[in-house]
């Protein structure tokens, strides 16, 4: 089972330090979120740069959201989660805010049963949408996009109709 990984790569550009997030797949049993690392083969253009976490609980253990903070950006990815309040309070005005994300047109076909347990910890393409509407983020990156039987454009949509910023989709191996 594949599993997206959000790892964040200090690159030099044409400034001495620049930061771009890259997101790749990886096996799920290799790397999870948890796992984000900063500049772990060069420490030295990490300089100043830095991660806090934090924690959701679940039924199945704990989500784990972080900030990372470098020179030039402010970067938070949530976890696998639902609406958390401390999402929105770190990614306010941040460079990048990184989401995961469900359609909630494709969730409107899924069982009642289902649909009560999984909204409890995931977000919904609107309630994504007035998160980011309150945080207003640079840009706002969608990951682990449960789609279902909906489309790329209709979960973009769905998002678009609650936050007038910047949004993309991202897919494998995307840089940012």
């Amino acid at each position: 089972m594949l599993a997206l990984t959000i790892a964040v790569s200090l690159l030099a550009a044409a400034q001495p330090f620049d930061s771009r997030l890259i997101l790749t797949a990886r096996m799920a049993a290799e790397r999870s979120l948890s796992s984000l690392d900063l500049a772990r083969d060069d420490p030295e253009r990490a300089e100043g740069s830095k991660a806090e976490r934090f924690a959701q609980d679940r039924p199945h253990g704990q989500s784990r959201s972080q900030v990372v903070m470098t020179p030039d950006r402010t970067i938070v990815i949530s976890g696998d989660t639902g609406p958390d309040s401390r999402i929105e309070d770190q990614g306010r005005r941040c460079d990048v805010l990184v989401h995961e994300v469900y359609s909630e047109a494709g969730f409107a076909r899924r069982p009642k049963e289902w649909q009560a347990d999984h909204s409890r910890y995931h977000t919904s393409t609107r309630k994504l949408g007035a998160i980011a509407s309150r945080a207003r983020p640079g840009l706002l990156v969608l990951y682990h996009q449960l789609i279902w039987s909906s489309t790329e454009a209709e979960l973009l949509a769905e998002v678009r109709s609650a936050y007038d910023g910047e949004v993309v989709s991202a897919h494998d191996l995307d840089v940012y």
